[in-house]
């Protein structure tokens, strides 16, 4: 979705982008003047020459102008406003990646855009499962009251960050409640109730295997036609069938 890139904000996210106001101002009068010349360039802004170009390829290098030849003029192109939006999004999603698989404290401005992101698209969720966690401190509220509050009867938050306060206000640790027509299962540690399943599975996925090599009388029965057993037979009658 397409956003109104209102001029006065493009300071703040230059900034972010870890551009200065020189950049903005040059960005600025290049919208206006989408394609220009140096010379147009050196008229229209405030900044000598020398310094004129320093600031030119600090845009370039973050992909907001591109150059064009034009018969023998270099003519500067701003691009796409939109195109900070991006570099913003991408400059963020590198900041969020934290050590270790954990998150990472995020600006104010970065969590509320998330937040209605993560608010719209949990309407339409089934199931959400959440494990975000910062190192020492409680864990973030990705799924708000209000958001359970927006989501479909019936559905189902599994909440594993629980234990360091949950990722949604309305879980309570060891316990599934249900609130707002949500079921919130807020089990601390959830992988201590899944060995006996997955033995179970196991087992029966060795019970099957073993079905295919071992005939109604317990004897060894290689059949090199099945897809299964011709692709796992590593060698038979002492030729080697898989390197």
């Amino acid at each position: 979705m397409q956003r109104k890139i209102q001029k006065n904000n493009i300071v703040s996210v230059l900034e972010k982008l870890g551009l200065g106001e020189n950049e903005a101002l040059l960005y600025s009068i290049m919208l206006r003047h989408p394609k220009s010349t140096v010379q147009e360039l050196a008229t229209r802004s405030p900044f000598p020459r020398t310094m004129l170009y320093y600031v030119l390829n600090q845009l370039i290098q973050e992909g907001l102008v591109s150059t064009s030849k034009d018969k023998w003029r270099t003519l500067y192109i701003a691009e796409n406003p939109e195109r900070l939006y991006e570099l913003l999004a991408r400059k963020e999603k590198e900041i969020a990646k934290g050590v270790g698989g954990y998150a990472r404290s995020m600006p104010a401005d970065w969590t509320r855009r998330q937040a209605e992101l993560v608010h719209e698209r949990a309407k339409q969720a089934d199931i959400i499962i959440t494990t975000a966690l910062i190192p020492g401190r409680k864990a973030p509220v990705l799924i708000s009251e209000e958001t359970v509050k927006a989501m479909k009867p019936g559905s189902v938050i599994v909440d594993l960050a629980v234990e360091q306060g949950g990722n949604c206000p309305l879980s309570e640790c060891g316990k599934t409640v249900t609130k707002y027509g949500v079921h919130i299962i807020g089990e601390p540690n959830l992988a201590t109730l899944v060995p006996a399943d997955a033995s179970a599975l196991y087992a029966r996925n060795v019970l099957d295997f073993l079905k295919l090599i071992v005939d109604k009388d317990a004897a060894l029965a290689i059949n090199r036609e099945d897809e299964i057993v011709a692709a796992t037979l590593l060698c038979t009658g002492g030729e080697v069938t898989k390197k």
